[in-house]
């Protein structure tokens, strides 16, 4: 008995000290972590990532129910503790920033290597990355070259430029969001990093909410995709880098694409109040008495038109059920970018290059008010003779949208043009012009009483 105690024992001993010599890591796999330190040069600890799935073959596409899905990438970074990981506050807003405008607050410019790798990244192609990346840091310039690369669907060189990262080059925010590009997951969250976590980040979450836009798009999730478009917009706007009007263009005809199927759809997913047409009702007489039921309300007959779906001189019927949008219409003209959005609550439903005062002749910053609208204007220097609508020398184009501040008329306004090639230049006598259709569905969709707020 004593004997096979003994052996037994052994044999015991044996396999515990076979356990701890095959499996010094305690039993976890390190593919299973993220990122971890491997050795690669002496004394220069690598980040490693994981390779993409499918040997480093691109989907083709994302199905629905992947766009739903969250990167374990960023839901790490998400769920970690108040300490480093945890997203810094914004800034206070100024107290003479508009209400709804708080929390859209232009980023602050910090490195200009940085600043112009982060517009490289939103911009530009990889080749053009590699470029920026040249003239800079070697690390934050192989951050961006990884993702960049990522992102336009080369995901071995990207994970051969990510293995060349130094441990503490990167923080966890930049590997979760370049690992969600490795992996296809274009994943992120809203709303886009504050300014105070740095120009790249920002352009890495602008890339992956890109193709998540795109995704939404092509799988017909209308309402999701002009969310993500009107982010995208917005973004550009408020970077520290300037607004490119190639980019601007990009995310404004897949807005335009969404906003078809969603804010443009009488069956969209948006805020309204429903009222029945009785006998003798036009759009005109609805909008009267939507506006007697809340007189805070502006509304004109082409928006009403525009959310549901009617055609030009429409006949509305008795019986017939018309939605009213109820989120406040308003106009961002950014000086800066040339670039005009408007605004159905806090989501983009338009987006226009313009051209705004020249040199001397500066459109002011400010809040006003459509005060008035006018369809093939007149026009008239004060003091001077009145010019008729078609008249070479008349510039205002076809329509023409007054704006008045502290309930005084200015001379400024938005108004069309015959030289639509002066669009996105410092052309006008300080008026904010757009092309003769863009003002035209402008016209349509932004009520008088509507706010129009212009900045740098």
């Amino acid at each position: 008995m004593r004997a096979l105690v003994f052996f037994l024992s052994l044999v015991l001993a044996f396999l515990i000290l076979l356990k701890f010599y095959s499996d010094p890591a305690g039993g976890e796999s390190p593919e299973e972590d993220l990122v971890e330190a491997t050795e690669g040069a002496p004394g220069r600890p690598r980040v490693r990532f994981l390779d993409p799935p499918g040997g480093g073959e691109v989907a083709e596409g994302f199905r629905r129910e992947e766009l739903s899905n969250r990167s374990p990438a960023l839901d790490e970074v998400e769920s970690a503790g108040a300490g480093t990981l945890a997203r810094e506050a914004a800034p206070d807003v100024e107290q003479d920033v508009p209400e709804w405008l708080k929390g859209i607050e232009l980023a602050p410019v910090r490195d200009d290597n940085e600043l112009f790798l982060a517009a490289a990244v939103v911009h530009g192609t990889p080749e053009q990355v590699a470029l920026r990346a040249a003239a800079g840091p070697l690390e934050r310039g192989l951050v961006a070259e990884a993702f960049s690369r990522a992102v336009a669907g080369d995901p071995r060189t990207a994970l051969a430029k990510a293995s060349e990262l130094s441990e503490g080059a990167v923080t966890l925010r930049e590997q979760g969001l370049l690992q969600a590009a490795l992996e296809g997951k274009p994943n992120t969250v809203r709303p886009l990093s504050a300014a105070s976590e740095g120009p790249l980040i920002l352009a890495m979450e602008m890339g992956l909410l890109s193709r998540r836009a795109d995704g939404f798009l092509e799988n017909g999730a209308y309402r999701q995709a002009a969310q993500a478009f009107s982010d995208l917009l917005l973004a550009e706007l408020n970077a520290p880098w300037a607004a490119d009007h190639s980019t601007l263009a990009r995310f404004s005809e897949g807005l335009d694409r969404a906003q078809n199927h969603h804010r443009w759809n009488r069956k969209g997913e948006w805020s309204a109040v429903e009222i029945q047409v009785e006998d003798g009702d036009s759009l005109v007489a609805i909008r009267k008495r939507y506006v007697a039921n809340y007189p805070d309300a502006a509304l004109c007959t082409g928006l009403i038109q525009a959310a549901n779906q009617l055609p030009e001189h429409a006949v509305i019927h008795r019986g017939q059920t018309l939605r009213i949008p109820t989120d406040p219409v308003r106009a961002l003209v950014d000086l800066s970018a040339r670039w005009c959005l408007l605004l159905l609550g806090d989501e983009v439903c338009g987006s226009w290059p313009v051209g705004i005062g020249r040199p001397g002749e500066e459109t002011p910053p400010g809040e006003y008010e459509i005060c008035d609208k006018i369809e093939n204007p007149p026009w008239a220097r004060i003091g001077q003779e009145i010019i008729p609508y078609g008249d070479l020398r008349n510039p205002l184009g076809t329509r023409w949208m007054g704006w008045s501040r502290e309930s005084i008329k200015t001379s400024l306004g938005f108004h069309g043009t015959r030289e639509p090639e002066s669009v996105g230049l410092a052309s006008s006598d300080g008026c904010v012009r757009l092309v003769q259709s863009d003002i035209e569905r402008l016209f349509e969709l932004l009520p008088i009483g509507g706010m129009v707020l212009v900045r740098e």
